[in-house]
């Protein structure tokens, strides 16, 4: 009563396989394994495209085809009459975990809706580590470069044999990781703080990085190293400026040079259609899905050494300096395991063993571990 209809509070729905900080603070969750989040995007498109008053229909492209459980399609009704009512205001975002099909359904219900937040660029998708090990033939290559990754938390044995086998291994990086001890040459990198550099924002701009303070300790920048080997005669600051040139930014080199980004004005290509559903997870030899999803203290495994990270609590099941396996209560009572059991862990490409944590608000059908510990 007497309330501002200029003024409403947001509504947010959430699907996913285990709690996140945006879960709890929804008005309406779901626990689903990752299949499963991608199964609720094509009900929500199904659901969306019959509608009489969708802004750009055409944008959703052939339906997709899925299985649709009754419970499932109850839960999408209700969320795709919310988007279309804030048609032009509302967002559709999927976790970095989802695969790229998952992405770009979402870009296009953005679309179809005429949600304003939609910036689409095409970018190369890099290859996972699960993807790189086996196709990784050292008979194929003469020089293997690696610029401050750990490439083979994993399987480090097979890994590092193989980059054993190349001629001539090449690691830049500023700290020693499992990967640099199978390298031929070990390098030191700069600090970020240290080089000229750019990257591409989430949002497809171009940031620009510049050094506060010149190399302490002699390192050089994979910009120097990369320019040194394709025998080009210009520093790291003259390739980044060229980078905008190249571009056409639509603001000055100067002026990108003071805010430390540039928009990039790229207009959006929609290609195949998403016309089937895939699943891209991987399974247990029992068929739970195992999630993963990057620590929420240490990423992918960047800060293993920070100890004030490794003492402070994970948001959602405070655990400090460990990792373990969420199970819901339900996965839990089936497989009989208690809180804190040791279980293993088995997919066709291996096997870990790890400490079980039973979380209420799980999927019942995922298994969720965080990486970043090895």
């Amino acid at each position: 009563e007497g309330r501002d209809p200029h003024h409403e509070l947001s509504r947010l729905w959430v699907v996913e396989p285990t709690w996140s900080v945006t879960g709890m603070a929804a008005d309406h969750r779901r626990a689903a394994s990752p299949d499963g989040v991608s199964r609720t995007l094509i009900a929500l498109a199904n659901a969306l495209q019959n509608h009489p008053n969708l802004p750009n229909p055409g944008a959703l492209g052939p339906s997709a085809r899925a299985e649709i459980s009754p419970e499932l399609a109850a839960f999408v009704a209700p969320m795709a009459e919310d988007l279309m009512s804030h048609a032009g205001q509302g967002l559709v975002a999927v976790g970095a975990g989802q695969g790229l099909r998952d992405h770009e359904l979402a870009m296009r219900l953005n679309l179809a809706l005429g949600n304003r937040a939609v910036r689409a660029r095409r970018l190369p998708s890099a290859l996972s580590r699960g993807t790189l090990l086996p196709e990784f033939d050292p008979a194929a290559y003469d020089t293997v470069l690696v610029f401050g990754a750990d490439l083979f938390l994993d399987e480090f044995e097979e890994m590092a044999e193989k980059i054993r086998g190349v001629d001539c291994s090449i690691y830049l990086g500023a700290r020693p990781y499992a990967t640099s001890e199978a390298c031929s040459w070990v390098l030191p990198m700069t600090h970020a703080l240290e080089e000229w550099g750019d990257a591409i924002g989430p949002d497809a701009s171009l940031c620009l990085r510049q050094p506060l303070i010149a190399p302490l300790l002699g390192g050089r920048s994979d910009l120097t190293l990369l320019a040194q080997l394709a025998a080009l005669e210009q520093n790291d600051f003259q390739t980044v400026q060229e980078t905008y040139a190249g571009i056409g930014a639509d603001r000055s080199w100067r002026e990108a040079l003071h805010v430390g980004w540039a928009s990039i004005d790229v207009a959006t290509e929609l290609t195949a259609p998403v016309t089937e559903w895939r699943s891209g997870s991987v399974r247990s030899r029992d068929g739970l899905q195992i999630h993963t999803f990057p620590d929420r203290k240490h990423r992918d495994g960047q800060y293993p050494n920070n100890a004030w990270l490794q003492e402070l609590p994970a948001p959602v099941t405070k655990l400090t300096w460990g990792n373990a396996a969420l199970f819901a209560p339900a996965t839990a009572d089936r497989y009989g395991i208690r809180h804190g059991d040791v279980v293993r862990l088995t997919t066709d490409r291996g096997s870990v063993e790890i400490p079980a944590m039973i979380l209420p608000g799980q999927d019942a059908h995922t298994v969720s571990v965080a990486y970043g510990y090895g």
